[in-house]
C-alpha cells in the first residue's frame, strides 16, 4: 500500500551513496552519479522528495573508512529517519492485533515506518552527533554471524519440510510471546 504523501519518498541504498562519496573524492565519475546527486539535493531544497535514512545506513556506513563523507552526503538528503527495524516490526504486529479484533490500526499510513511525516517541511539546519559507531563492533558481529550460520548450516544438513515448518511456528510463538505484554496495553 503506497503512502498517502505529498512528496515523493527516494530510497537510496547505501551502495549508491557510497559510489557518489567515490565519484565526489576521486573526480572520476564514469557511472554519472554526481549529476544524479544534484538533482537529488535541488528536489530535496524544492520539497518534492526526500530520501529517507536509516540505522541500516548508518551501521553500513560505519563499516567503510568513507563513513564521515557519506554521513555528510546524507545529511544533503537524508532529513527523515525510518524507525529502527524492531519498531517498525512492532507496529505492523500491533497493526495485526488492532485489525484481529475488528479494531482501527494502532499506527496508520506513514506511521508505520517513519517518527516524523515525510511531507514536513525540510529543515534549514541539520545538527547531529556524529557517534562513531566502531564501539558497536559490527565487523566481529558480521563475522560472528557468518560464522554461526555456516556452522548451523553444516550441524543440520538436510532437514524435512515437516520440521521446518514446525520450527517455523514455533519462532512464531515466541515472537508472539515477546511482544504480547504491549499487546495487551
Amino acid at each position: 500500500m503506497p503512502l498517502s504523501t505529498k512528496k515523493l519518498i527516494v530510497y537510496l541504498d547505501q551502495n549508491l551513496i557510497s559510489d557518489i562519496v567515490k565519484a565526489t573524492s576521486s573526480g572520476r565519475d564514469p557511472r554519472g552519479l554526481l549529476p544524479l546527486f544534484e538533482v537529488l539535493k535541488t528536489g530535496l531544497r524544492e520539497e518534492k522528495f526526500v530520501c529517507p535514512m536509516s540505522w541500516l545506513h548508518r551501521q553500513e556506513g560505519s563499516l567503510t573508512k568513507l563513513d564521515r563523507r557519506i554521513g555528510s552526503h546524507f545529511r544533503y538528503l537524508g532529513q527523515l529517519d525510518f524507525l529502527l527495524p524492531s519498531e517498525i516490526r512492532q507496529r505492523q504486529y500491533f497493526n495485526a492485533v488492532s485489525a484481529f479484533l475488528g479494531e482501527a490500526a494502532s499506527y496508520g499510513d506513514w506511521q508505520l515506518c517513519f517518527g516524523e511525516h515525510p511531507d514536513a517541511r525540510i529543515r534549514r539546519f541539520m545538527l547531529e552527533a556524529n557517534l562513531d559507531l566502531t564501539i558497536f563492533n559490527y565487523r566481529e558481529e558480521r563475522s560472528r554471524w557468518a560464522s554461526e550460520l555456516n556452522d548451523l548450516v553444516q550441524s543440520r544438513g538436510h532437514i524435512s519440510f515437516a520440521t521446518q515448518l514446525e520450527e517455523e511456528r514455533q519462532a512464531a510463538q515466541t515472537y508472539h510471546a515477546e511482544y504480547s505484554f504491549a499487546v495487551r496495553h
